[in-house]
């Protein structure tokens, strides 16, 4: 068994704000996504909120003159964003046909996740008109989020199908002097998570008005496919459920890690039941598999 490391990485975009002339104010809120965790979920595909919100803002942006007053999205840095919202300050005279492009806009978004995230919907309110980014400061931070990487980075060789490397563009948050944009990325390699890393760095020293703070690093495991422990394990659990275990990589974090990196002759596993679209609205767990899981370990530590 292998897990993937991983580090915090928050990124602090430095803000002033105005107050737009002759304009109304418009709330865009994305939800419904499917969502995910980022490590379990990230193959899947599933749409990420921040990134399909920062699109339909974009895009909106290529027609209209806009100044964004507040943009916030994700919920927890490990769980892929299912739901994002954008207040906007529009021209006064273009509101209304406004409202339908981004419904035309938002339409062609929900057409290309509809594998995806089926469930996606659109609400757009009025609000009331407040301090805002300014246009180029508007202009950046819609282009900062679009070209910040998401999403996989790359496949691993050695445990196919399982993820190498990945980044979650989780959490926005937007404060008086500036939005927050919280990152996590993960690898099975500790070198494929410095290179993530310094490449968003690099997408970040783009803009003089940003800083990027890097936190929390947890160092990828590697486990021997072979030792006392597992053979234990796998004997028992092999009486409990007439199967065997099935030795692989995960591209997510266990704490085995942090142990190993403590005592490096430990003999370690980790094992669990069958759990299904973690950090998400519809996460579940094989309740048979928990029962055969803890039956497992009991008859194992009474081996050992």
């Amino acid at each position: 068994m292998n897990c993937a490391g991983s580090q915090d990485i928050d990124i602090r975009f430095n803000i002033s704000k105005i107050i737009p002339e002759a304009t109304s104010a418009l709330t865009i809120r994305l939800s419904n996504l499917s969502g995910g965790h980022s490590g379990a979920d990230i193959h899947v595909g599933n749409a990420n909120a921040i990134k399909v919100m920062a699109t339909i803002i974009d895009d909106l942006s290529d027609e209209y003159d806009l100044f964004i007053q507040d943009f916030t999205g994700g919920t927890v840095r490990n769980s892929i964003p299912a739901k994002a919202s954008v207040t906007i300050a529009v021209p006064q005279d273009e509101t209304e046909e406004i409202k339908k492009s981004l419904l035309r806009i938002f339409e062609n978004q929900k057409s290309l996740y509809s594998k995806t995230d089926p469930d996606m919907k659109i609400e757009i309110t009025e609000a009331e008109v407040l301090k805002a980014l300014g246009y180029a400061q508007t202009q950046d931070l819609i282009h900062l989020l679009r070209a910040l990487p998401s999403g996989i980075i790359r496949m691993s060789k050695e445990f196919a199908p399982v993820v190498e490397t990945s980044i979650n563009l989780s959490m926005v948050k937007t404060f008086d002097n500036e939005i927050v944009i919280e990152m996590m990325p993960r690898s099975l390699e500790d070198a494929g998570l410095a290179q993530i890393v310094e490449d968003v760095r690099s997408c970040c020293y783009l803009l003089d008005n940003v800083e990027v703070e890097t936190k929390n690093l947890h160092h990828c495991w590697s486990s021997p496919s072979h030792n006392r422990l597992i053979e234990v394990l796998n004997k028992c659990y092999k009486e409990v459920s007439g199967s065997e275990f099935k030795i692989t990589a995960m591209h997510a974090g266990v704490e085995c890690a942090q142990f190993a990196l403590l005592n490096k002759n430990l003999q370690l596993i980790s094992v669990g039941p069958t759990i299904l679209n973690p950090h998400s609205p519809q996460e579940r767990v094989d309740i048979k598999g928990v029962e055969q899981m803890y039956i497992t370990v009991c008859h194992a530590l009474a081996m050992l």
